[in-house]
């Protein structure tokens, strides 16, 4: 589309808000169905899904979904926002249903090269199903398919995908080597959040392979790096590298030390998700569980 200003759809989501309203502007005077339209909607719905899914409906997504002369491009996005947007309302059969549309076109098309970060939303999203052997097949799929994309910071997306995969099949050196991908794309453009992800998830996977020394380096560079993005400001990812570096504490030996630091540590600030990491240190610490309303 001549007429937009975004040459991909990572620098449209970069200025997310933009690109919605320009996007937006632009189709007021594009013809329904035409290719234009389907580029523009392409980015637009990209956009709309990052700043707030909720402005997609669950109608308008279907009627999109229903368009079945539309490129592949557009299916492909439809479907995956239409599977994320079933499967946060609890309909996953559906959800899973779309999501497995959206596998099978992407992995067959071959009108044009896939999108990293589309690949890698694909993936999490079969993650997020559990089903880790088509996400597997899609993460392997996905290294062949760009390979020639020179650009780490474009596929920094997918490599943390991939590797997420690869961690949760228990094939750790794979594990590694994506994750440290991520973090080469991330400390090239000194990126401190995003860094800090990267190297939280190789310290884990390093303490999954009883490489202790390994990952308290790791698990400490990524709070330093959180750190230098948000000063003192607490998070619960703040919590969470604590919480894994007083169960490296534990794991050698340093139980007083770590018993002292976990009394410290505020329940409220322990994401639901890291609560049952919270659990077994306290388990360990011999103190009481966190109350039912910080479950």
């Amino acid at each position: 589309v001549n007429a937009l200003s975004y040459t991909s759809l990572d620098s449209c989501l970069a200025s997310a808000v933009d690109c919605k309203n320009e996007t937006r502007q632009l189709l007021k005077n594009t013809a329904a169905g035409s290719r234009d339209w389907y580029m523009l909607m392409y980015y637009n719905l990209s956009a709309r899904w990052d700043l707030d899914n909720l402005s997609l409906t669950r109608q308008e997504l279907s009627g999109y979904a229903d368009m079945t002369d539309a490129p592949d491009v557009f299916k492909i996005v439809v479907y995956t926002i239409y599977a994320k947007k079933l499967l946060s309302s609890g309909e996953t059969e559906q959800g899973t249903e779309y999501a497995h549309l959206a596998r099978d076109l992407i992995m067959r098309s071959a009108e044009y090269a896939p999108d990293p970060r589309r690949l890698a939303e694909l993936i999490i999203l079969h993650n997020y199903l559990k089903d880790y052997d088509a996400a597997s097949e899609l993460a392997d799929w996905a290294v062949r398919r760009t390979e020639n994309i020179r650009n780490p910071d474009a596929k920094a997306p997918l490599h943390m995908a991939i590797a997420h995969v690869a961690f949760f099949m228990k094939d750790y050196d794979k594990a590694l080597q994506f994750y440290g991908y991520v973090a080469e794309a991330h400390e090239h453009k000194n990126e401190p959040l995003q860094l800090s992800n990267a190297y939280s998830s190789l310290g884990v996977v390093y303490l999954h392979k009883e490489e202790y020394k390994q990952a308290r380096y790791y698990l400490k560079q990524a709070g330093h790096a959180l750190d230098q993005a948000l000063g003192t400001y607490e998070t619960g990812d703040k919590t969470y590298i604590r919480l894994r570096l007083l169960e490296l504490d534990f794991i050698e030996g340093k139980k007083e030390a770590a018993i002292a630091a976990l009394a410290k540590i505020e329940p409220g600030n322990v994401h639901k998700h890291h609560m049952p990491l919270y659990r077994k240190l306290q388990t360990q610490a011999g103190q009481s569980p966190p109350p039912m309303e910080m479950r």
